[in-house]
């Protein structure tokens, strides 16, 4: 069914493009200046719901890139601690161009309160289309049509590594 309103909705916006176009150069007498320039109104007008999308995009994994790591104090190093960890709740970031929210995870020493390490995530919504319509439509969701949705703290080896050397036990 989504399938479905998504080519319903190309179809109607791909019909908007067409009838766009023809109005801007229609009055150009030469055919190849006005198909030029149709070309390049139906480029513009078709990506422009999605520009947000696009950049958002980018600023989303530069974003990831910089705070998907996990952050271990100083203080730690060294040492081995029985952990408890805890997530702090959702909270807007301002400065993008789609909706990001942050939730930081805290790994606290269990028998002095200090904190240990901390990680962050990130969760992307989408840009002005997504958000016009309600949903997205190949997913379902809220989440961004290019794009990943989140960014959790890193699963690789070396930063779990890095966790597992401060740690004896984690408690839930």
């Amino acid at each position: 069914m989504s399938a479905l309103l998504l080519l319903l909705l190309g179809g109607l916006w791909a019909a908007a493009l067409y009838s766009s176009a023809y109005l801007l150069t229609f009055f150009i007498p030469k055919k190849w200046i006005r198909q030029m320039i149709g070309a390049v109104a139906v480029v513009s007008l078709f990506t422009l719901p999605l520009r947000d999308e696009i950049k958002g995009a980018e600023e989303f994994e530069a974003l990831c890139k910089t705070g998907g790591v996990y952050q271990i104090s100083p203080n730690a190093v060294g040492k081995k601690f029985d952990l408890r960890y805890s997530y702090s709740e959702n909270k807007s970031l301002s400065g993008f161009t789609r909706p990001v929210e942050e939730s930081i995870k805290t790994f606290v020493d269990v028998a002095t309160g200090e904190v240990v390490a901390t990680a962050k995530a990130y969760f992307a919504g989408g840009g002005w289309l997504v958000r016009s319509i309600g949903r997205n439509p190949l997913t379902g969701g809220n989440g961004p049509l290019i794009g990943r949705e989140q960014c959790l703290p890193p699963s690789n080896v070396e930063q779990v590594q890095r966790l597992q050397a401060i740690t004896n036990k984690i408690i839930d």
